[in-house]
């Protein structure tokens, strides 16, 4: 039996091996929307001025090859593998690639998943390296993103 095709949900986050501009997370967001459609990826990218989260969906070929490409990206730095997992049926398969970036999304949507997470203290917020906070977190990201349509 051939696997190559099973979708699979890949997390990750990394550090930014550079000082962060927003404007290289929207070149990545935009070469995503490009090449994405192409394999059948879809997925999601949150960051903040300390690194990146992601979620990735696809067919497993695909998605293992996209992470490798990125684990080698000159922008990312220590990357860490969070979670892989078989799925039946996309959690995030709203978009090609959504970047939502900590300084910039509505403010009402970073305030909710702070009070959520109990992060109120934190001037942003964390990355967290958890599979289950993680995935956790990114779907209540989505949702909010969602209901909140001005968050760019």
């Amino acid at each position: 039996m051939d696997y190559s095709n099973n979708l699979i949900r890949l997390i990750y986050s990394s550090k930014h091996s550079k000082d962060f501009q927003l404007q290289e997370a929207l070149e990545i967001e935009n070469i995503a929307n490009k090449n994405n459609p192409l394999i059948g990826v879809t997925g999601m990218l949150f960051c903040n001025s300390e690194g990146y989260l992601q979620v990735l969906e696809g067919p497993r070929v695909n998605v293992s090859n996209l992470f490798i490409k990125i684990s080698q990206d000159e922008k990312h730095s220590n990357p860490i593998l969070i979670s892989v997992k078989d799925i039946q049926k996309r959690m995030f398969g709203v978009w090609a690639m959504r970047v939502i970036d900590s300084t910039t999304a509505e403010e009402s949507v970073i305030d909710f998943l702070k009070n959520k997470y109990n992060c109120q203290n934190h001037k942003e917020f964390p990355i967290l390296n958890d599979v289950s906070l993680s995935t956790m977190f990114l779907l209540d990201l989505q949702t909010a993103v969602l209901n909140h349509p001005l968050t760019k």
